[in-house]
């Protein structure tokens, strides 16, 4: 009879009628005569499972009373060669590992519903050929000579072995298996196709089948060709031809069905490694434009204060103006990386002059590195004509003036140095620095997405870990490499290789305190960017506070113990030195009742805990708007 044309009863466990008649439908696709019975409960199912008989099993994986494993798991005990197919509403790969090791035949994302009615029609003919597997070994021991035809049929290898592990007689299944013939087999010891690891086990299985124990394993087998196989083994004792007592082990091949189980594994970890460098590139994000934009919004509403004097709005005017070229940045940087992961970058190749295009890019950069009072210089190796070449120019450009901010970043004392090299047919260009270097095992990682390397805790570095990757992708973009040589506290020197085509912020001072010996209430600012403390400065001073300033945790908790008169802190939360949560900690243990009111960039998800649980009494995040700050703080002052 065509299988379309045959009756089949089917059990589905599903607590939502739309998604019952889904599985229906779906199942009717397949199979023209179909009966359906719909539980939601473990006791409705145990019934139906006696009293339907059902030829198939759809079960939801989560229900509010009951769920798929525990449904699979009640089949499998009560009627173990029934199908169970899981349809579950999430994409997991956790859940597929977990229901396919559990026995389940198969698993169905509820989305992809579609897929329900062939793997319908494939649980029936694996139920089919289970059916048949069992038959056939009724058979072996009802009858000598059916025995011994379906020895040979069995889809499965077989093999028999006496009571000291030498082999009596093995199936041609076993034998393909296996790449042996049945001669190379018979009378050889067991341990032939047994892994080294495994030989100590030998004995000890026998003596346990000959005892009675029935064993159902997963090992690996030795091929004769050297190779390791996945097999299941299930093993048990029988009486051979002869009489005696022996051992009967059937041998399932599953190498595929592991290899889809390592392949899922490693989704999920690469699935889980992602999901957490995106929160760090959330958590970096969120931190690197909140920050120029509480600069931007706070001096933007306190330069057109009427009072100021002309030096007060001219200073302003520089710090939003440098705040609003770090927010550019990183937008450029999220732009840029957005279009790299939709494969729109192109490369658009221009004849340059490189060392034109050098020097100009140092007279860039020059002043920037004066500031920091090392040694900043580039080097060419090309005389003209040689050095008029194609290249992306903007690339190039941003390449390495990534590279050399970077390099200039972590580096205070020594050199920053760049140039390039003609070596075969490729300019290597270089930026070499005698900074804080880089360890060996993050060599590779820094050049992935999201990464961000934090090897001093005591130094806080801006950036939003995607540079490194945007060099990468616009190196390889154009056909070439990139690498690092590096040693901690030695420096570091970036490498790239590009084709060879020819052509016939101001220093800041530091801030002074600001204090008013007129009885005011005392306030203390706790933060380690400039243009945040002059903007909260600003906001405090027409009300008349005495103002303190502190540029980490450790200074702040170091000006609390010597000034007694302090009514109230404003903490940043990420510092050098010491975060802002531990200096509160340690400051509530001084002075319990003195007010923190936590301000700080960040804003993702389970941070107010956080910040609450450290003993802030009150948390506001930037950019700080100044209705929104003097509400707060007249609340405790």
């Amino acid at each position: 009879m065509n299988r379309l044309e045959e009756s089949y009863k089917i059990l589905i466990v599903e607590d939502l009628p739309t998604d019952a008649e889904l599985n229906k439908r779906e199942a009717r696709k397949v199979l023209h005569n179909c009966n359906f019975i719909v539980v939601e409960t473990e006791e409705d199912f145990l019934r139906e499972l006696t009293e339907f008989k059902p030829d198939l099993i759809l079960s939801d994986y989560s229900m509010p009373n009951f769920d798929g494993l525990s449904a699979l798991k009640i089949a499998l005990e009560h009627c173990p060669l029934t199908p169970v197919i899981i349809v579950t509403g999430s994409v997991n790969e956790d859940t597929a590992v977990e229901c396919m090791k559990a026995g389940a035949s198969n698993y169905v994302i509820k989305e992809q519903v579609k897929r329900l009615g062939p793997a319908i029609l494939h649980a029936l003919e694996e139920k089919q050929l289970n059916i048949e597997r069992v038959e056939a070994q009724h058979a072996l021991v009802e009858s000598l000579e059916r025995y011994r035809a379906l020895f040979n049929l069995s889809p499965v290898g077989i093999q028999l072995s006496n009571e000291n592990g030498f082999i009596d007689n093995v199936n041609d299944t076993l034998c393909r298996m296996l790449g042996y013939t049945p001669n190379e087999l018979i009378g050889q010891h067991v341990a032939i196709f047994v892994s080294q690891e495994n030989i100590h086990s030998i004995n000890e299985n026998i003596k346990l089948i000959l005892d009675g124990a029935i064993l159902k394993y997963e090992t690996k087998s030795l091929r004769k060709d050297g190779r390791k196989l996945d097999v299941e083994l299930s093993e048990a004792s029988v009486i051979l031809p002869d009489g005696t007592t022996g051992i009967m082990t059937i041998v399932v091949d599953i190498s595929e069905r592991k290899l889809v189980e390592k392949e899922l594994i490693i989704a999920k970890e690469k699935a889980e490694e992602s999901d957490r460098l995106k929160t760090s590139f959330l958590n970096n994000i969120s931190h690197e434009v909140r920050t120029p934009l509480n600069g931007i919004l706070g001096f933007s509403s306190l330069i057109c204060d009427p009072t100021l004097s002309l030096e007060e709005r001219i200073k302003f005017s520089e710090v939003i103006s440098h705040s609003s070229e770090e927010l550019t940045s990183i937008i450029d940087d999220i732009i840029s990386i957005s279009t790299i992961e939709a494969n729109q970058e192109k490369v658009d190749e221009s004849e340059i002059e490189l060392n034109d295009f050098m020097d100009k890019l140092y007279r860039q950069i020059k002043e920037n590195a004066a500031l920091k009072s090392i040694d900043f210089n580039f080097y060419t190796s090309l005389k003209e004509p040689q050095s008029k070449i194609l290249i992306d120019e903007a690339k190039l450009h941003q390449i390495l003036s990534r590279l050399i901010d970077n390099a200039l970043k972590h580096t205070t004392r020594g050199h920053v140095k760049f140039g390039y090299n003609l070596e075969k047919d490729n300019l290597v260009f270089y930026v070499n620095d005698t900074g804080c270097g880089i360890p060996k095992e993050y060599h590779e990682v820094i050049f992935k997405r999201f990464m961000k390397i934090e090897s001093d805790p005591t130094i806080i570095h801006r950036g939003n870990g995607i540079g490194l990757s945007i060099c990468k992708a616009y190196v390889e973009l154009m056909g070439g490499t990139i690498s690092v040589e590096s040693t901690p506290n030695e420096g570091a020197t970036f490498y790239f290789a590009l084709p060879y085509r020819p052509v016939n912020q101001n220093h800041i001072e530091e801030p002074a305190q600001v204090k008013k010996e007129n009885g005011s209430k005392t306030i203390l600012i706790v933060e380690d960017e400039y243009s945040n403390y002059l903007l909260l400065q600003m906001y405090l001073m027409p009300d008349d506070y005495i103002i303190l300033f502190a540029e980490n945790g450790k200074e702040a908790v170091d000006t609390v113990i010597n000034n007694p008169n302090i009514d109230l802190i404003l903490m940043d939360i990420k510092m050098p030195l010491m975060d802002g949560l531990t200096a509160t900690a340690l400051i509530k243990k001084i002075r319990p009742d003195l007010p923190v009111i936590a301000q700080t960039a960040f804003s993702i998800e389970g941070d107010y805990d956080k910040i609450m649980a450290a003993g802030c009494d009150e948390y506001i995040s930037k950019p700080i708007l100044k209705d929104r700050l003097m509400c707060i703080i007249k609340k405790y002052l």
